[in-house]
């Protein structure tokens, strides 16, 4: 992907956690940068930061991803500002734990919202810029939740499948233009107090699953431009995925029910099947 113009990596939710760290490798490889994510998140702190420390330039764009106008703006400004996009990473997401029944209506729809349209409106718009670029690569961030049913995470999980699926779809399609996507499957991460208390309430499994974010973000990037279809960083998750197919699904649905209510148990002291949501944007 090297080449003469420079070259811009997009990336959304890009204030912090995963998205923080895909923007600190983008940089870091000398890519200009193209950040999203919502208002009042600290994302222009984190541009002009990237900015000085890497002598890139950093584009800033706070919105709602769920907004088709504010997506229709960003798509206008990189067209016609003839930006050379080589990276497109749709990484922003949102999701809750707790009961489909307990969770909120609008707080479901929200996930489809941001985590299913968002992501597939972004790609089709984008797709005629990055086509332009010669190498050009697409990670959708999905989860390790897209290969299981999973109680308590009902929705987001069944999100994280599109996501997958339609990246292995779309992969198939782009094959010969030059563009390629691929879709990053992390188990979790630790990104903010909450995802901590997480980790620690599952104890040596959870310990063992959990990468840190700019770990996560190398891997992806390295192994998208490598033309990886599916990225799922670290051996035991890659383990834990291939256990997963020889495993009735029935068994393994119980099982993943079983430790997020043992795990939510442990923080809150009540079954978040039964009690009040409890939501996480941080959720992979």
């Amino acid at each position: 992907m090297n080449g003469e113009k420079a070259q811009y990596a997009l990336i959304t939710g890009a204030s912090g956690g995963l998205g923080g760290a895909f923007a600190l490798q983008a940089a870091r490889r000398g890519w200009h940068l193209i950040l999203v994510d919502l208002p009042a998140t600290g994302l222009a702190d984190v541009g002009l930061r990237l900015a000085r420390a890497y002598r890139v330039e950093a584009q800033c764009f706070e919105m709602d991803l769920a907004d088709a106008n504010a997506r229709g703006r960003l798509c206008e400004w990189i067209s016609g500002n003839f930006i050379n996009l080589a990276l497109l990473v749709n990484n922003a997401g949102t999701g809750s734990h707790a009961g489909f029944e307990a969770s909120p209506l609008d707080r479901l729809a929200a996930i489809i919202d941001v985590n299913i349209k968002a992501t597939m409106a972004l790609t089709h718009l984008l797709l005629p810029e990055l086509r332009k670029q010669q190498g050009a690569a697409i990670i959708n961030v999905a989860s390790l939740a897209a290969f299981y049913p999973m109680p308590a995470m009902a929705v987001y999980a069944a999100s994280k499948s599109f996501i997958l699926n339609f990246t292995l779809a779309l992969r198939a399609e782009l094959r010969g233009t030059g563009v390629r996507a691929s879709a990053l499957c992390p188990a979790g991460m630790i990104t903010n107090r909450d995802t901590a208390d997480q980790v620690k309430a599952q104890g040596f499994f959870g310990r063992i699953t959990t990468w840190q974010p700019e770990n996560v973000a190398a891997v992806a990037i390295r192994q998208a431009l490598r033309g990886k279809a599916v990225i799922i960083p670290g051996l035991t998750n890659r383990m834990i995925r291939l256990l997963g197919e020889a495993v009735p699904r029935r068994l393994v649905v119980n099982l993943i029910g079983k430790r997020w209510r043992s795990a939510e148990r442990a923080i809150h002291g009540a079954s978040p099947v039964r009690g009040a949501p409890i939501v996480s944007d941080s959720l992979v």
